[in-house]
Formats: structure tokens, sequence, C-alpha cells
């Protein structure tokens, strides 16, 4: 089939999502295989170069990357090389560049690398996607299969240049999804239910016990606070970067006893948890208000 420009598929990634699509319409066909599961969980533990990319002045790069993913309909980056770990500088030559990791993924990912410059704008030096139930252990793309390295930047790669993602068995392969979003780091919130962003031995423990208390279902967010509480995914969710914070219906809820008082009004009344309102209510969010104010001080 054709492209309305009459040109086909010349994207490196697009030609590589019509083998993914041809091998699982195979996998489903055949009764002796299991279909291809698009959404594995695997865990990345290294990128390889094969061949230095020349973006430096007199060659080399100083290479990391950044890692993007859909959500609701928007291209999201849920992890960044450079918080995790200090740039190498790498010379002109054929020697390789190993990038080690250690990342729980799933479903489509894109590969965004770029090379780190002192003074002016970062280079984009390619890009790529893959799906992780297609990746299998290892996944070597030839220069001409990464989307960059193969027209606009191709002078900048030897001709020889492949980059090389090795995944392991992720030890989140069989837990809930919100589990694997702790692992991941991935703060975007979950488009199906109520999402709790949560940290041990702070407020969000009073949150924990009214969504225990009030059976709301709901995927739960780790988070480590004071790292990944400054990061601009946490900030867009709360800007004073703490927890506890709730994203329901697209609304972003934090203060334990603002998020109390919601879902008390959302969930509680008709459980007969929370007083309808009245005089009942104002009574209850009195003593809820204090409870996070003068309680939680008295506990420090």
């Amino acid at each position: 089939t054709r492209t309305s420009n009459g040109k086909g598929v010349t994207i490196p990634s697009q030609i590589r999502y019509v083998h993914y699509f041809a091998r699982y319409l195979t996998s489903t066909k055949e009764d002796t295989k299991e279909p291809v599961d698009l959404t594995a969980r695997t865990k990345l533990v290294n990128i390889r170069f094969y061949t230095i990319p020349n973006f430096d002045l007199g060659g080399g790069c100083d290479p990391y990357f950044e890692i993007s993913k859909y959500y609701e309909g928007k291209l999201e980056t849920i992890y960044r090389s450079q918080k995790h770990h200090k740039v190498k500088k790498y010379k002109k030559g054929t020697g390789n560049v190993d990038i080690p990791c250690s990342i729980d993924l799933e479903g489509d990912i894109k590969f965004t690398f770029y090379d780190e410059d002192s003074v002016g704008k970062d280079d984009k030096m390619f890009w790529c996607w893959l799906n992780t139930g297609m990746a299998g252990e290892n996944v070597r793309f030839e220069k001409l299969e990464c989307d960059g390295a193969h027209k606009q930047n191709k002078k900048n790669f030897h001709k020889d240049f492949a980059c090389e993602f090795t995944f392991k068995p992720s030890p989140k392969a069989n837990a809930p999804r919100s589990d694997i979003k702790a692992t991941n780091r991935q703060l975007r919130p979950s488009q199906e239910r109520l999402t709790f962003y949560y940290a041990r031995n702070s407020t969000a423990e009073v949150t924990r016990n009214v969504l225990a208390e009030l059976g709301v279902p709901h995927y739960v967010v780790n988070v480590k606070v004071g790292k990944e509480t400054s990061f601009p995914e946490f900030l867009e969710l709360n800007p004073n970067g703490k927890v506890p914070v709730i994203i329901h219906n697209g609304v972003s809820v934090w203060e334990s006893a603002a998020i109390t008082m919601y879902l008390g009004e959302m969930y509680g009344t008709e459980k007969k948890l929370y007083p309808e309102p009245g005089v009942k209510r104002g009574g209850a969010m009195k003593w809820i208000v204090w409870a996070s104010t003068c309680l939680a001080e008295a506990g420090r």
C-alpha cells in the first residue's frame, strides 16, 4: 500500500511498525503461538553506540537520552538520563559508547538521543520508536534504521554506526500497574481511575487510610520526596512539590485536608461516612483541618 505522496513508508520507525504489525497478525493467527503482548514489561539495562557520532567541534559527542510515551494522546517525557547519570564526553574515533541504565518500560516507547553542548542548544542526534513486546533481549538498529541518522544527520555518523538496546525480564513483570508506574518513575496520572501520589511517613498516610476506608479504586505512584517531587512532571501536578496529591477526572487535588473533604464528598456521603451538606458537614470539616494542622504539627 502506497502513501498519499506516492513514496511509500520511508521513515525507519514507521517501517519497523509495519513489520511489528505483520508479526502481531501472524502471532494471533497461529494456534501454536501466544499472541504478542504489546504491553509487555521489561527492564532496559544498557544502550550501546557502535562507533561515536560526531556532533562536537573536532568530532565526538556528549550523549544523553530521553524516553517518551503517549498519555491521553499527548507525547510525554517520562525519563531523562541527565537526571540520573553524569553526561560523559566521547572523543572522535571508532570506539563504542555504553550508557548503563535500569529502567522498567512497557508498550510503545520513543528514545531521543542528544549531544549536550556547554554553549548553545543541545543537538538532537537521532531518535527511534520500539515496542517492548516486540523487542526481545537485544535490539540492534543499524544507521539506516535510526530516524535522523538515516537522513537528516547522516554525515555525522560513521557508515558502521548502530544503536543496540539490551533488555532483561523485569522483576515487576507481573506487578500491578501502579507498581510498574512507581518503578518506571512515570509520574503521569492514570487515564482509567483515580491516581494517588504517595510517600511513606508523610501526611499522605492520611489519604491512604481515607482511600482504604472509602473503598475507592485507585492507582498508587510511590514518589521519592525531595527528588522526584522536584521534577517538572510532578510540579505540574502540585507546584508546592509535596505529597499527597490525587488526580481525579483530570483534576489535581493536593493538601491532605482538601483531599479528605473531596473524597468524603465524592464517595463518603452515600456510604454514610461523610455528612450531607449542612451543620454536621461543617463540624466534620473543622476536625479534618484541625487534624491536618495542629495534630500533624504535634507529631513532627
